[in-house]
């Protein structure tokens, strides 16, 4: 069994996982280009700068 990376702690998306022969696949995975999106508010934070804490 292998995957194909792992996610950070705070992110949502598809972990990827090969088994027996497919492992050999991975490389291939990791390989593909990568997307990315959000959405935040200008003019607010958080203490700890992170999602962990209420925004003021």
């Amino acid at each position: 069994v292998g995957h194909a990376g792992t996610l950070d702690p705070m992110a949502t998306g598809l972990l990827i996982v090969c088994v027996g022969k497919a492992t050999k696949l991975v490389d291939r995975y990791q390989g593909m280009i990568k997307g990315y999106s959000g959405v935040f508010r200008l003019g607010e934070a958080t203490s700890t700068w992170d999602a962990d804490s209420p925004v003021s």
